[in-house]
């Protein structure tokens, strides 16, 4: 079960940045997809907004995974070793600089 906290603190950190946001919190791999549905339905998004975000957010990964998987099929490991390590170098920086990024991703919707 989610902490309503938890619930807070993700709909304030969308709101305030909107749905450059979204796309970022799309972009960790280590969110569950099915929380993040359901939590950014509780942010009143529109339907619209939320397939644009999905879409552009789920493309790279696929593209990396498919990627990674035919890199193995065809014996080309130090192809799927760039493709991995790539996808994990974004990871963990999107991940350690969260803050961040949401931050100025805020920043950017906030008229000065």
């Amino acid at each position: 079960m989610i902490l309503e906290t938890h619930i807070q603190r993700f709909d304030n950190a969308v709101q305030s940045a909107g749905a450059p946001g979204l796309l970022l919190f799309v972009l960790v791999p280590v969110f569950p997809e099915d929380v993040l549905c359901w939590l950014a339905g509780l942010a009143h998004y529109r339907f619209r907004v939320f397939v644009i975000v999905m879409f552009l957010g789920r493309l790279p990964p696929a593209v990396i995974t498919v990627s990674a998987g035919n890199g193995i099929a065809a014996g080309h490991l130090l192809q799927t070793a760039v493709w991995v390590s790539s996808f994990l170098g974004i990871a963990l920086y999107t991940y350690y600089y969260r803050k961040e990024i949401l931050n100025r991703v805020g920043k950017l919707r906030t008229p000065s």
